[in-house]
């Protein structure tokens, strides 16, 4: 077992795993339950380390199954404070609380002071955990004269780190990094650095909410970066939220995404639906097993005395058999695992969908909702192909004449102006904005999904951006400004889509397609929308809710293109008398 706590604190897991299987199966070859409760304890740790709080949880249970019938109470006070750091990461505090004060109940009852002063820790988080950082700092005093009477210095060490959070909690930013610098000191000291990543991470944060930007970059980097030597995934978490936040305050919103997409990724990994849904069915399974099991006892149990305090454990399990897990992160060993998870337990679920909608916000500005989906589950967004998809070109004439006549200022101005209504028009037609170019708007009609009647939405919305920049350039004119005027041209045919690059990443489109319709704008005049033969087909026949027909058509014959020869085109318009 110390080869084995010696690879773990190394982060030699593959090794941590090997030996654990060994001792598992001698174990068992002994028949020695006691020993395998020892085991399963171990690799509870270690899964809780790695994220995989599944499996983490059967062994738990297990254990403390294996506990009750051996009647091992030191054991079983080991595992009610591990399901109490559970309960606490599911926000069920009463029942956390329970389980806590069950654990130190029995600890006390044995005088097992390091125990005592660890049970103190834990209730010191759960109440900062409630928001209640005041009556968190008078446990955290009590686990310090525990660690003062038995010389316990890394644990001195833990406690002043969570004193820091604390005090960070009540804003109180120099006592909290007064109380990291302590705690980084003590260990560094020890040797010992398999808690690094978690300091450096705080201190991060502790800055973060001071809105030092630049110092919380630089701490949470050296956070991350020791996280990752030691594959601490919850530390890697709450790193790589602090870096978003971070360099979003900096306005760097590149490297801000990054992290956040990274960051999405490890919380998902750990809590996402699937997890979720996993963790709920143990706990009620559990729940069952652990009632089939009492009632047993209860039968065979002739013994009044005895009788009686099962009868009180049934009624203490009950009293939690209908709670669920969302998530889990426990307290576990002496080593930095036990306070991995409280940066993320005092994230409420409010600031966590919080954050979710702004991720999503800033997804859905640069991609199609699909696609953001596709990404957020799997981290890539395959290309595809799509058969039908009418691409829309816009360009204003004499772009760089009217450059002249305006400021830099009022030019950029103007075209912002004009971008954001045509912004507003497609998103009222459901047409996908692609990209901008200088003056030029593009767009596509039946992506990322083909539906139907995206053709006709992209001709209404083509016509409606044509109406939009007439009016507004007559408006400009009548008070002597300069105005633009607009071509537009579509074309409907297949095209392959999908997300390009790893920086300032963006959904494109490639094919023939796409290279018509430009030829389609280029070809087409001021105030017009010009459409290919393929686009003409589709909506030739289009009706109104009224029945009447949606367009009216010019028939333009072949006219030349650049690259393409002679094309049939035609100039589409809304029918005569409507609006």
């Amino acid at each position: 077992m110390d080869s084995v706590q010696s690879a773990r604190t190394e982060g030699r897991f593959d090794r941590t795993f090997f030996l654990l299987k060994q001792l598992r199966e001698q174990a068992l070859g002994h028949k020695d339950r006691q020993e395998l409760c020892r085991v399963q304890v171990e690799e509870a740790w270690l899964y809780h380390t790695l994220g995989d709080f599944n499996k983490a949880l059967r062994l738990l249970y297990s254990t403390e199954r294996m506990r009750k019938e051996l009647g091992d109470r030191r054991g079983l006070a080991e595992v009610y404070n591990h399901i109490g750091a559970i309960q606490q990461v599911q926000k069920n505090h009463e029942r956390a609380l329970e389980q806590y004060e069950r654990s130190l109940s029995i600890y006390q009852e044995l005088g097992l002071k390091l125990e005592i002063g660890r049970s103190f820790n834990n209730l010191g988080s759960l109440y900062e955990d409630m928001g209640r950082p005041e009556e968190a700092i008078a446990y955290h005093r009590k686990s310090e004269e525990v660690w003062h009477q038995l010389n316990a210095t890394e644990w001195m060490a833990i406690t002043y780190m969570q004193l820091g959070s604390c005090m960070d909690e009540m804003g109180r930013s120099d006592s909290a990094r007064f109380y990291y610098t302590e705690s980084l000191g003590i260990l560094n000291g020890l040797g010992r650095d398999h808690m690094d990543g978690v300091i450096y991470t705080h201190i991060g944060e502790s800055y973060l909410r001071s809105g030092d930007h630049a110092e919380a970059v630089r701490w949470c980097e050296r956070g991350l970066a020791a996280s990752d030597e030691k594959h601490q995934i919850l530390i890697q978490q709450n790193a790589c939220e602090c870096l978003y936040r971070a360099y979003e305050g900096l306005g760097m919103a590149g490297r801000a995404l990054a992290f956040h997409k990274r960051f999405v990724l490890l919380r998902d990994s750990v809590f996402g639906q699937e997890n979720v849904k996993e963790l709920t069915r143990i706990e009620m399974a559990h729940g069952y097993a652990q009632q089939h099991f009492t009632d047993s006892l209860l039968r065979s149990q002739k013994d009044g005395e005895a009788d009686l305090r099962h009868r009180e454990e049934v009624a203490q399990e009950r009293n939690g058999r209908n709670l669920a897990i969302f998530g889990a992160v426990a307290v576990l060993g002496l080593s930095g695992a036990m306070w991995s998870r409280l940066r993320y337990i005092r994230r409420s679920r409010a600031v966590i969908q919080k954050e979710r909608d702004r991720s999503e916000a800033l997804l859905l500005n640069i991609l199609p909702e699909e696609v953001a989906q596709e990404l957020k589950d799997t981290g890539s967004a395959q290309a595809r192909e799509v058969a039908e998809v009418s691409i829309l070109f816009t360009d204003f004439r004499g772009f760089t004449a009217l450059s002249e006549k305006l400021s830099a200022q009022d030019l950029v101005a103007e075209i912002d102006v004009c971008f954001k209504a045509f912004d507003a028009i497609l998103t009222r037609y459901d047409v996908e904005k692609i990209k901008t170019i200088g003056d030029a708007y593009m767009a596509a009609g039946g992506l990322p999904m083909p539906r139907a009647g995206a053709v006709v939405d992209t001709v209404r919305a083509a016509l409606e951006m044509q109406v939009f920049l007439i009016e507004r350039a007559n408006d400009r004119r009548s008070k002597g400004l300069a105005a633009f005027e607009m071509r537009a041209g579509i074309h409907t045919g297949a095209v392959v889509a999908g997300v390009v690059g790893m920086k300032k990443f963006q959904y494109d489109i490639w094919g023939d397609t796409v290279n018509t319709a430009s030829r389609m704008e280029s070809a087409g005049q001021v105030g017009k929308v010009n459409i290919s033969e393929a686009t003409y087909e589709l909506v030739k026949h289009a009706l109104d809710p009224d029945g009447r027909p949606a367009f009216e058509f010019d028939m333009r014959g072949k006219v030349k293109a650049k690259g393409k020869g002679e094309v049939e085109m035609f100039f589409v318009r809304r029918r005569r008398g409507e609006g």
